[in-house]
């Protein structure tokens, strides 16, 4: 469930995580994302966070010979202007490369250091970078836009693994390899390559959902007031110790 927000209240959003258990050199971490909206708990966002000794080494990127066939038809100013929602802070697309139906390739830029966009930054530099992977989500947005005629939104990803400490600061190219279709669900492996085509990191069976709705939203490119949307209690999971990280 995503985190809903409009121009007449604040969100309060909480990260939680469990109790480490040990699996063979690793430790394994439950943590959520939760929200209260209109004195309600949600239950946002749920993952498995896996603590190693050190980063794996780099797989061999992923096959994109077949996926840059076509070049696409609008340059990144027009995407933002017309397809897209994101302001300027987000708006990360430097080339589109090329696309086909198999997927599509992008450069991007990204983000600049914690201190930019938070007043009260955790860490001085990020870990995972958020403009590079929020990119891959707004690739999946055209892709499904050019390829399915209707827009998309993220709702799940299988695994992440991350194979340096940094991204690159002058930016990555992302392959967006298409594995499935079925009607509203696209299943995608995206791979976040340096200026040598090395893998900085693998984003594997990451889900969005297509909706013809989506477009006209999108063209709003803002907050809209609206009634909060309630979920049944059987949404609202208790699965984690109440200590907050």
């Amino acid at each position: 469930k995503g985190v809903m927000l409009d121009q007449a209240s604040a969100v309060k959003v909480q990260i939680f995580s469990g109790k480490a258990v040990k699996e063979g050199s690793s430790f394994v971490v439950p943590v959520e994302l939760r929200s209260v909206m209109a004195g309600r708990e949600f239950l946002n966002a749920s993952a498995s966070i896996h603590l190693v000794p050190g980063l794996p080494s780099a797989p061999p990127a992923l096959d994109r010979t077949d996926l840059a066939t076509e070049a696409y038809p609008s340059s990144p100013d027009e995407v933002y202007s017309d397809l897209l929602f994101h302001g300027p802070d987000f708006q990360g697309i430097e080339e589109i490369e090329g696309s086909s139906a198999d997927g599509m390739i992008a450069r991007t830029r990204t983000a600049p250091a914690p201190s930019q966009w938070i007043a009260q930054p955790l860490r001085t530099a990020w870990l995972t970078d958020p403009l590079a992977m929020d990119v891959s989500f707004q690739m999946m947005i055209l892709w499904c836009i050019e390829h399915r005629g209707a827009g998309s939104l993220p709702c799940f990803a299988g695994r992440y693994r991350q194979f340096r400490t940094a991204f690159p600061k002058d930016g990555v190219r992302i392959v967006a390899r298409v594995k499935d279709v079925s009607d509203p669900q696209v299943r995608v492996d995206f791979d976040f390559l340096d200026a040598e085509d090395g893998v900085v990191a693998r984003l594997e069976d990451f889900e969005c959902v297509t909706s013809a709705s989506l477009r006209s939203a999108f063209r709003r490119k803002r907050l809209e007031p609206h009634a909060p949307n309630p979920a049944p209690a059987s949404a609202e999971a208790r699965s984690l110790p109440r200590s907050k990280d």
